[in-house]
């Protein structure tokens, strides 16, 4: 939840505070000002982000850094790989179908836990002890993030831009379209065959309500093959 306005020109003010005194950082008030100078401070953005907002923070940050126990696709991950930063992640669920060794930091599962809402569901919790070797390996190689953060966005403009998604999506419906369109055909053409089928049965079936006998007109010698049938009253079975 984005929380009320208040509740974000509240949290503002504090991290405006925290910039200059370093509260807020896991440092309580009153430790050396040297130490407050050198932790980082965190900062809470409650508030909905608009477009434009968003490229903005991610232009702004050198790493995007998501140790998630489950993703269904991860869409800030890809779009933070789209706008050229190295992500760390969690090596589990959706986010693998985009993020490899190659274009990203994977971080290993240490063991797997149940989701709270399905016992269906694993939670993959992630390696504590890596996830910090890996940032501290980032911080201290930039350029090497740089260079893997252009590979992400090399990875998503040639898979997973909107006129290649755009693309697929397309293709997909015509091949669903064309075996709709395969299925029907056969659909009818069983359906004909079936009732031809029915009616050269009704056609060859042999008759039980009467016994036809068929002989040669004698009486008529201009059509030697003109038959005359007779029908006796009693069935011969």
């Amino acid at each position: 939840s984005y929380g009320s306005w208040e509740e974000e020109e509240e949290e503002e003010e504090y991290n405006s505070e925290a910039r200059n005194s370093g509260e807020g950082d896991g440092v309580e008030v009153g430790d050396d000002e040297k130490q407050f100078k050198e932790q980082p401070v965190i900062l809470f953005l409650k508030k909905h982000l608009t477009s434009e907002e968003l490229v903005s923070l991610y232009s702004s940050v050198d790493a995007f850094v998501l140790p998630t126990k489950g993703e269904g696709w991860g869409r800030p991950l890809i779009e933070a790989m789209a706008m050229g930063l190295p992500v760390i992640s969690t090596n589990w669920s959706g986010l693998t179908e985009f993020m490899t060794s190659e274009n990203s930091y994977l971080i290993p599962i240490e063991k797997f836990g149940e989701s709270s809402g399905n016992t269906n569901h694993l939670w993959a919790n992630p390696s504590i002890s890596k996830l910090q070797e890996t940032m501290r390996h980032l911080y201290t190689n930039p350029e090497e993030g740089k260079e893997v953060g252009r590979r992400a966005r090399e990875e998503i403009e040639r898979h997973y831009s909107q006129k290649v998604v755009t693309e697929d999506v397309v293709e997909r419906i015509k091949k669903i379209v064309k075996r709709v369109e395969e299925e029907e055909k056969e659909k009818s053409a069983n359906l004909e065959n079936k009732k031809a089928e029915e009616a050269l049965k009704q056609l060859t079936a042999p008759c039980f309500s009467r016994h036809v006998r068929i002989q040669q007109d004698k009486e008529k010698p201009n059509f030697p093959h003109s038959f005359r049938g007779e029908y006796p009253g009693k069935i011969n079975k």
